[in-house]
């Protein structure tokens, strides 16, 4: 890892290598882009075509998103997987 890499992770808060984290956490973190690109596109579709908001398509796309989201966070995939496998 570089010295420019290991001070941006450590900034973050991160003091270890991806592959190093468990499961769980890295599913939750390789779901924060579909999130943030979302949040970043929300504004732009608000300000482009706001009546976008009140189609049952677009409600029904974010609530997916929230419930992937969640899910991605809660559900304890090491153990899941475990069970499964072992």
């Amino acid at each position: 890892m570089s010295s420019f890499e290991r001070r941006a992770l450590t900034l973050l808060g991160i003091r270890t290598h991806f592959h190093e984290f468990s499961l769980r956490l890295k599913v939750a973190i390789t779901q924060l882009p579909l999130v943030i690109s979302v949040f970043i596109a929300l504004p732009l579709v608000a300000a482009v075509s706001p009546e976008t908001f009140g189609e049952p398509a677009f409600r029904f796309g974010l609530g997916l998103l929230a419930v992937a989201t969640a899910a991605s966070v809660a559900i304890p995939w090491d153990r899941l997987l475990r069970r499964r496998t072992g």
